[in-house]
């Protein structure tokens, strides 16, 4: 059995489910902000011009709204951005193990396949 969980409010003339609703909007955000500095880097930037620092946050939120058009399109799969990381990462994985696979089974050099991955031979 879980133990109980209490959520207070410092605001009285809210009944229990609206304080419920408010908690779990707030803890989707938290959840987000998590995965933001997390998984996308939001909290590393170095910058020190206004410029760049607008540059760096637009790039950050294209990244969001990536991974949000992802989630949606993808929905009854993907429940939150962290597992769409996730689901991006494994397919990329996959894709990686698969072409690797298929090029050596295609008996392509290995020098050739480094030289395709645009890794050092």
């Amino acid at each position: 059995m879980k133990p109980p969980v209490y959520i207070l409010s410092s605001d009285i003339t809210l009944n229990s489910e609206t304080v419920i609703k408010y908690y779990l909007n707030r803890w989707s955000i938290e959840t987000n902000y998590k995965y933001l500095k997390t998984h996308l880097g939001f909290d590393e930037y170095k910058v020190q011009s206004l410029l760049s620092i607008e540059r760096y946050f637009l790039l950050v939120f294209l990244k969001i709204n990536f991974l949000e058009l992802y989630r949606l399109h993808h929905l009854n799969q993907i429940t939150t951005i962290g597992d769409t990381i996730s689901h991006i990462r494994s397919l990329t994985a996959k894709n990686l193990v698969l072409f690797i696979y298929n090029q050596a089974k295609s008996n392509v050099p290995v020098k050739t396949v480094l030289h395709k991955l645009k890794l050092v031979s």
